[in-house]
């Protein structure tokens, strides 16, 4: 996409004039400039280039297994351009996470454990694994087609041909076994699908088929094991810790996810929301998500592209109050030519 010049006073325009940059401007278009992202505009003011950066709007909320409290990493996004965002429980706001020296990073796909730990792949299957101590992404060897990261921070992917690795050694190692998807709770709980739809589970040495009686498409394992598995059709079914084979549960769902035990979420197909209780099967709230993600005590989810969230206790729902899914949320950064 070309750089757009700016001739017209746009929103960003009033946001710089706010800002008192503006005074004295004149609108130019910023020639030779290309911006980093398809949002990226750039206004050439008294001998000074700003590029007004938008946001965009989140597209998908993904929360670790413990609980987002100060200092902790567990609640990231990404926006509608893939670039991804880490909720800061100590400033309240999000911050955008790139690459070393400020590289842009895309991910298609993005998978947290604990505080810690997130990893991520790009649109070509490229690896990234986050670092807490530098804050930023770094590609690590290797393509994958889908990653899933554990509560303790095990890292396993699949590749397109079905290939199974396990992270280990600071590489990526293969698992003799075959599957199309894989979900992870902690380095004991791994549960994976083949292409077949067949279940299969890490026994410590092997993948183990673990009977359904159902052809499955989705699975979700907890942090401590329990297991929740989808067919095309939304059939439920559950695997707890340690059993010999899936139940079927009442209900139909087009989407679940797993935290632990205590915290199952799912969405139907018209985007009720439900948690499983174990006293009264699955409990309806209010309200409808395009997306749900299980966090410890409460879930998050989308509601077109607004973050929200919420608790079992029936509470309802709550935007997050510094969500930046609305367009016209702008960073300002200057540029010296």
């Amino acid at each position: 996409m070309k750089h757009r010049c700016s001739t017209r006073r746009t929103f960003a325009h009033k946001l710089l004039a706010f800002a008192g940059l503006l005074s004295a401007a004149t609108f130019a278009c910023a020639q030779g400039l290309t911006p980093q992202t398809p949002a990226q505009e750039y206004i050439h003011v008294n001998g000074h280039v700003f590029a007004v950066e938008n946001y965009g709007k989140f597209d998908r909320v993904v929360v670790g297994y413990d609980v987002p409290t100060n200092g902790s990493n567990s609640l990231w996004a990404l926006n509608t351009y893939q670039q991804p965002y880490l909720h800061s429980t100590t400033n309240q706001n999000w911050q955008r996470v790139t690459g070393p020296n400020l590289a842009q990073v895309s991910l298609a796909q993005l998978s947290v454990g604990h505080s810690d730990c997130a990893w991520g792949l790009d649109s070509s299957g490229n690896i990234y694994d986050w670092s807490p101590t530098s804050g930023v992404f770094t590609q690590v060897g290797g393509t994958l087609a889908q990653i899933a990261v554990g509560n303790d921070c095990d890292v396993w992917g699949v590749n397109g041909a079905d290939s199974v690795y396990h992270y280990t050694g600071n590489t990526f190692n293969l698992v003799s076994g075959s599957l199309a998807q894989i979900a992870v709770g902690a380095s004991n709980y791994v549960w994976g699908l083949n292409s077949s739809g067949n279940a299969y589970r890490w026994n410590g040495s092997s993948l183990a088929p673990v009977s359904a009686g159902a052809t499955l498409a989705q699975i979700s394992v907890g942090q401590d094991g329990d297991a929740w598995a989808l067919t095309s059709a939304g059939a439920i079914y559950h695997c707890a810790l340690n059993c010999s084979s899936f139940s079927s549960v009442s209900g139909a769902l087009s989407q679940i996810s797993v935290n632990s035990a205590g915290s199952v979420w799912g969405l139907n197909s018209s985007g009720n929301i439900y948690y499983y209780s174990s006293s009264s099967g699955w409990v309806q709230t209010s309200g409808t998500l395009s997306q749900i993600a299980a966090g410890k005590l409460v879930a998050y989810g989308l509601n077109g592209f607004d973050l929200m969230y919420g608790d079992a206790n029936g509470g309802g729902w709550t935007t997050l109050s510094e969500t930046l899914s609305w367009l016209g949320r702008f960073l300002v950064t200057g540029i010296w030519v």
